[in-house]
């Protein structure tokens, strides 16, 4: 009996000890986010941005490895400074210190002092000799407010109490990975307000879980359950997160990712089916389905007037509005790329079991009606040192 509460108190300050670590790294990046959000337009939910940060804070990028694509995850960094980075590499050798970036073109001290907590140096030799293990992690976190706001109050005895939940916010993630090769993750989330383990919602509000195999080859990546895909300029497909007009002006272009797993709590950015990415030399072709129930406000018995992002089932209302829309999500796209050229052309389908119904509102008149969207796409970007098309 001594033994296992000997093991259990280590257990569990191993895990406060992990808690502190992901916050103490969820802040870290915050305060890097901050200035970045101040020089954007539009407001936008950085949720997303900010899990994949904090991974990335926790499992740096090897700069002797690293791809033009594991680059572009940094916000921090312009396209020129990408490409600046991979020159210096391609033409100097691996890089022996991180401190090595200072000879880096373009890349000025402060942008240096924001990327190196996501990057790291190893030497190649080392990373052939690393051996496949399994990795896993379990984040739980829980908020609540002292004072009881006025949505969890009745006015009195004939009207009920709007929010049908309890004021808690809870938050579960459950991660694991087998080397490089295999990952698997499982998201639970419940807004305040939100009622869980009831009768008008069984478990959590948000349920989401992702299974995804790297193997060697021809299939480069395979995603089953919840991902996100962006592809091109955003025209034809994107559900990732990405920036907006600011005044930067190398923010206008964004940076398409492919398909990924999905780990993020907002609950209308993703899909939910299978998705697989192959490559042959340099060709990529990149198929998707995604089978999903959102959110619609209803119009009538068939009819609804839009669909709602927002994530929130908190009132009578809002729980009437819950998954009572289908959509289907098919589409394919293919690609070819050099190291300054990349050409690309896609086709996708949605498609929703009800039909999206003009409001009548004049300044809405432009608006989406109907029930399915056909989209082709196709796209370039082309770069030189001092030009990007």
């Amino acid at each position: 009996m001594k033994r296992f509460y000997i093991i259990f108190s280590l257990l569990l300050l191993s895990a406060v000890m992990r808690s502190q670590q992901f916050n103490d790294a969820r802040q870290a990046v915050t305060d890097l986010l901050e200035p970045l959000a101040e020089r954007q337009l539009i407001q936008k939910d950085y949720s997303e941005l900010l899990n994949d940060l904090v991974d990335m804070y926790e499992n740096p990028l090897n700069l002797n490895t690293a791809t033009k694509e594991d680059l572009e995850k940094i916000p921090f960094l312009t396209d020129h400074q990408i490409e600046e980075i991979l020159f210096y590499v391609y033409n100097n050798g691996p890089i022996l210190t991180i401190y090595e970036l200072n000879a880096v073109k373009g890349l000025t001290p402060e942008t240096i002092k924001q990327i190196i907590p996501f990057l790291k140096v190893e030497p190649v030799k080392e990373l052939s000799k690393q051996t496949n293990r399994l990795q896993a992690e379990a984040i739980f976190r829980g908020q609540t407010t002292l004072q009881t706001p006025s949505g969890y109050r009745s006015v009195n005895d004939s009207v009920p109490v709007p929010f049908l939940g309890s004021r808690e916010r809870i938050y579960t993630r459950i991660r694991a990975n087998y080397g490089n090769t295999l990952f698997a993750g499982f998201t639970m989330e419940k807004d305040p307000g939100e009622p869980a383990f009831s009768k008008q919602i069984p478990v959590m509000d948000f349920l989401s879980g992702y299974l995804m195999l790297k193997p060697k080859g021809f299939f480069k990546k395979i995603i089953i359950g919840d991902y996100k895909a962006s592809f091109g300029q955003g025209a034809g497909l994107w559900t990732a997160m990405a920036f907006t007009k600011s005044s930067v002006t190398t923010d206008i272009r964004r940076r398409a990712s492919g398909i990924d797993k999905y780990s993020s709590v907002n609950e209308s950015s993703f899909l939910r089916g299978i998705a697989a990415e192959m490559q042959f030399r340099s060709f990529r072709l990149s198929l998707i389905g995604s089978y999903k129930k959102i959110d619609g406000t209803t119009y009538g018995f068939s009819g609804i007037t839009s669909i709602r992002n927002d994530g929130y089932h908190r009132t009578l209302t809002e729980l009437g509005y819950r998954k009572n829309v289908t959509e289907m999500i098919v589409g394919e796209i293919i690609s070819w790329q050099s190291n300054s050229l990349k050409i690309e052309a896609g086709q996708t389908f949605w498609k929703i079991d009800k039909l999206i119904v003009p409001s009548g509102i004049p300044y809405k008149f432009p608006a989406f009606a109907g029930d399915s969207l056909y989209t082709t796409f196709a796209g370039y970007s082309w770069f030189t040192k001092k030009l990007i098309l």
